[in-house]
């Protein structure tokens, strides 16, 4: 960031300083750098504000807990209070878990304020006190990014031509997400009742909505041949069959979504729960060979010209990342059997176990 900001600052770009842009290719250049310091800035101050709020989530966790220890008697106390607080603030419990847990190995905020939340949360896999301290002070110093520390954790070097990373590869397992096609969730809209398809898409419910109410999970290609399924829950939700178009790294694909009721989605998605290295490393490309040759049809097969790619099977969630992406458990058939191809990817060593 500061490279691009002495070079703005060069040009006269930043702040509105210095003289016109006296050419087409001049303008292009200044607003290039402008927008583009602003943005690494911007990301900057985010994660330092991300930072301070998890700490002191954790912080003010504490304190309640200090309190009702020595108290008692009063509202929720110990393990019922991060589930309570979670179900009330819509919040993920996993996130006010880690909160506390950091808060309680670093009471003193400015020690390691320069660590974005991933990387704090990663320092938890560590239980040694002395190891954590030296790799969060290492961290903060050299300014690793979340996947250069979790491989040093994990002692993960990557894989090349298939070969497990290290003694870490393919022991970590996924809790896998498998929902059930076309099953969709009816919700209401200021007293309109509609399918939700996923995906912030909607089929407005007509002529038949005395037969269901909001929440309902009903089953179905037609709008006006929907199945109730009173036994169904949220996990069976969000899935969906999906035509691979591209794929840009071993974690990262574009998809040909069919969401039903004639609808489809061009999305680039993310696979869920595991990182995979960058596509400009060596372990990068062997990570996505790895993937094209699993993904990839076979050269004999007629389709294979149009549809380069398998069919895949995919469950999302229900809302995307912050970088706007889906992420989903993907699942495909080869040689009569199906596979999970998130643990695959671990068990083979080319990605490591990653959460938001």
């Amino acid at each position: 960031m500061k490279v691009l900001e002495k070079r703005i600052r060069k040009t006269g770009a930043l702040a509105g300083k210095g003289r016109a842009p006296r050419s087409y290719e001049d303008l292009l250049e200044r607003v290039r750098g402008t927008l583009a310091a602003g943005r690494a800035r911007a990301h900057k101050v985010l994660e330092a504000v991300q930072s301070r709020m998890f700490w002191e989530t954790g912080r003010w966790i504490h304190l309640y807990l200090k309190y009702e220890k020595k108290t008692g008697g009063r509202a929720p106390y110990g393990e019922k209070v991060i589930p309570k607080l979670a179900d009330d603030l819509s919040y993920d419990k996993d996130y006010l878990y880690d909160a506390l847990r950091v808060y309680r190995n670093n009471t003193i905020f400015g020690t390691y304020r320069k660590l974005p939340v991933g990387l704090h949360r990663e320092l938890l896999n560590v239980k040694n006190p002395d190891q954590r301290r030296a790799l969060a002070s290492e961290a903060q110093e050299k300014g690793w990014t979340r996947r250069e520390l979790t491989r040093r954790i994990r002692g993960q070097k990557g894989v090349l031509d298939g070969r497990k990373s290290s003694r870490e590869a393919g022991t970590f397992t996924l809790r896998a997400r498998k929902g059930k096609l076309r099953h969709y969730r009816i919700v209401e809209r200021n007293g309109r009742l509609y399918v939700d398809l996923g995906f912030r898409d909607f089929r407005e419910l007509t002529g038949h909505e005395g037969d269901f109410k909001d929440s309902d999970i009903v089953e179905g290609t037609l709008l006006d041949r929907l199945t109730k399924k009173p036994s169904a829950t949220a996990a069976d939700l969000y899935t969906y069959k999906a035509e691979v178009r591209n794929l840009p790294d071993a974690d990262t694909y574009w998809l040909f979504i069919d969401k039903g009721f004639g609808g489809f989605r061009d999305d680039k998605i993310r696979l869920r729960g595991i990182d995979a290295p960058e596509i400009n490393t060596p372990e990068g490309r062997a990570a996505l060979d790895f993937v094209e040759k699993l993904l990839r049809l076979p050269e004999e097969n007629g389709s294979r010209g149009s549809r380069p790619y398998r069919e895949v099977l995919i469950t999302t969630t229900k809302t995307p990342d912050k970088w706007d992406r889906y992420l989903v458990d993907l699942y495909f058939e080869k040689d009569g059997r199906e596979i999970y191809l998130n643990q695959l990817l671990l068990d083979a060593g080319h990605a490591v176990p990653y959460s938001e």
